[in-house]
């Protein structure tokens, strides 16, 4: 337990679980400070701190067809044919990365190993295909 004083009020630091958790107490009174560090530990001890457990990562496939499609038809109305180009590029996608989790599509052996996958398909869906991996490796998605 680390409490220390900074400015004229208490703060506790420490790790819990790997995380780092640095923090203002908001007390001026020392040991009111690693009173407050210790409620802080058991809430995180708890889970009631505001950690929230995610549910399973959908499959790409589903993410395409279930959120991002109805997303971009809904935002694309006044041009259709963005929704379109979206839907078109995202067969290729689907047929080579629909059974992966979205979580892992970032990661460059996925990435590195469906590239060589796309020898298999047409010109234009093989060239749709890269740009739109290339767009993902880069850190931005769908």
């Amino acid at each position: 337990m680390s409490v220390y004083k900074r400015g004229g009020v208490y703060w506790y630091d420490f790790w819990f679980r790997g995380i780092r958790y640095r923090e203002s107490s908001g007390l001026t009174n020392k040991n009111a400070a690693t009173d407050a560090e210790s409620i802080r530990r058991a809430e995180l001890a708890e889970g009631r701190a505001g950690i929230v457990h995610r549910g399973p990562v959908p499959k790409f496939e589903d993410f395409v067809k279930n959120e991002f499609m109805p997303w971009s038809e809904k935002q694309h109305e006044t041009h259709p044919r963005t929704h379109q180009y979206y839907r078109m590029s995202s067969k290729p996608l689907i047929a080579s990365l629909g059974n992966h989790a979205c979580c892992a599509l970032g990661t460059p052996s996925i990435i590195g190993g469906r590239l060589r996958t796309l020898r298999g398909l047409p010109g234009h869906a093989r060239q749709i295909c890269r740009s739109e991996l290339s767009a993902n490796s880069q850190g931005t998605s769908l």
